[in-house]
């Protein structure tokens, strides 16, 4: 028995040894396996959509292998997925100093900076992935909104300018740009505009307000600063008539500069700042102080005091306006509108009728009329269907009367013939809001929210600059039945 220990103890120790043997000639170490194991969790778990598990994984992995820039980009991007946008800020950052970064890296780094406040940093990561011969439309994009969120808007020129010189067949840069060389450079913008036009269709309403404003603006082409004011005007009440407010004001400020005595301008100059949030009051008196009779003027002081919970003011100075313009069926309509939102239904309905007396013969009167009696289901039968009866007698295949056909009769139940009004109305004009919320609701009143989902998807995003109303309107109907939004 002694004598066979020693080949027993020799035994005992190479089984002991062999694991270790046998993962030394094969080059495997814990380390490694987990690292392998890491990657391919996060493999896994970004196939399946699983944010906060990928970045965990590579967190995991990073600390194993902290020299493993190629790692980095993913994480960030999960990260960000998962609203960790501190970790994907860093992520990419080391990414870029290391050269690593794609150019969707790049681009969200670019969106990280520009979250943060660092719109200068963002403008760089961009401007340096052009160089590198990046994605054009996603950066031009961003540089766009990103200097026109800025206001600087001689970048945001130049910057569509190089945009469409990369893509010349872009109706929307092409819109854009003439949109803005209407105020910066007026001779530039009519073949532009002309051009996104035929482009697309879509454009077309829009192009044919600011072409009035440039011919209005022809009379005027020399250097008197009182030709340049009135140009500048003529253009700011088109860019104002299609919610452009940003370009309007630049507008109306360049009409003000140029003759400061012009109190229809300092009016104008007031509203645009009002839709832009940036009050409009001390303009709105410029104006009343420079011209107090001026109806474009005291039209403007009554929108703005109706806006401002003064009704009574607005009623009184609208009034005064429409003795002044017995002829002008617009102060009417305004009148209506005011007393309405007061909940005066009889007296509005009075001022909607009387603007159809004034000018019979104009599809806004009778727009104004069925609008009113839909959006308050006030004598449909009676009033609204035969307005919006007039309206398609004026103009038989004009879209918003369509609409309005539409509307009043799936208020009155009619789902059918409201059916009819509003696909043609939409096949003319597939950029109204209006429409696309009309059948947004007569689908879901048939229970059929298939059909009713995109129609209510297109009114918010058709919605959203234009009629505001109309898009708010839609969200709540998204998140209603169907859980969507906040």
């Amino acid at each position: 028995m002694n004598k066979m220990q020693p080949k027993t103890g020799f035994f005992l120790v190479i089984k002991m040894l062999l694991p270790l043997l046998v993962a030394i000639a094969l080059a495997i170490s814990p380390v490694p396996y987990r690292l392998a194991e890491d990657l391919r969790d996060a493999r896994s778990s970004r196939a399946l959509g699983q944010h906060a598990l990928t970045v965990i994984f590579l967190q995991d992995a990073l600390r194993i292998q902290p020299w493993r820039t190629d790692l980095l980009e993913a994480l960030g991007q999960a990260a960000y997925a998962n609203k960790q946008e501190d970790v994907a800020f860093a992520a990419l950052q080391t990414a870029e100093r290391s050269a690593s970064l794609s150019a969707d890296g790049q681009i969200l780094l670019g969106d990280l900076y520009a979250k943060r406040g660092d719109s200068s940093a963002a403008a760089q990561t961009w401007h340096t992935l052009l160089k590198q011969g990046g994605p054009l439309p996603a950066v031009y994009g961003r540089l766009f909104h990103l200097y026109t969120s800025q206001h600087d808007l001689s970048a945001a020129v130049a910057t569509l300018r190089d945009w469409l010189r990369s893509d010349l067949q872009n109706a929307q840069v092409t819109f854009w740009l003439g949109e803005y060389l209407c105020v910066f450079s007026p001779d530039e913008a009519l073949p532009l505009l002309q051009r996104a036009a035929n482009l697309d269709g879509q454009f077309s309403a829009d192009v044919q307000e600011l072409r009035k404003g440039l011919s209005q603006g022809v009379t005027s082409q020399g250097n008197d600063p009182n030709e340049i004011a009135y140009r500048n005007l003529m253009m700011g009440r088109a860019l104002a008539r299609i919610h452009e407010w940003e370009l309007a004001e630049v507008a109306f400020q360049q009409a003000t500069d140029a003759n400061p005595n012009y109190a229809e301008a300092w009016a104008f100059l007031a509203e645009a700042r009002f839709q832009l949030g940036m009050g409009g009051k001390a303009e709105l008196e410029k104006a009343l102080a420079l011209d107090k009779n001026s109806v474009a003027v005291r039209a403007l002081q009554a929108l703005y005091l109706r806006r401002s919970g003064q009704p009574a003011q607005a009623i009184e100075t609208l009034t005064a306006i429409s003795r002044q313009e017995p002829q002008e069926a617009t102060w009417e309509i305004e009148l209506g509108n005011t007393w309405a939102e007061q909940g005066n239904l009889s007296a509005a309905l009075e001022h909607f009728q009387a603007a159809t007396r004034v000018d019979a013969h104009s599809l806004q009167t009778w727009q104004a009329l069925a609008q009113f009696s839909a959006q308050y289901q006030v004598q449909l039968r009676e009033i609204g269907l035969p307005a919006a009866r007039q309206m398609l007698a004026i103009s038989p295949d004009n879209p918003q009367g369509l609409d309005m056909m539409g509307w009043v009769l799936l208020s009155l139940g009619d789902n059918a013939s409201a059916e009819r009004f509003l696909q043609r109305s939409f096949q003319k004009d597939s950029t109204s809001a209006s429409t696309a919320l009309h059948l947004g609701w007569l689908y879901l009143n048939q229970n059929d929210p298939t059909q009713a989902h995109p129609y209510l998807k297109q009114a918010v995003q058709l919605g959203e600059k234009k009629n505001p109303n109309v898009s708010n309107t839609a969200k709540r109907l998204l998140l209603r039945y169907f859980q969507e939004g906040e």
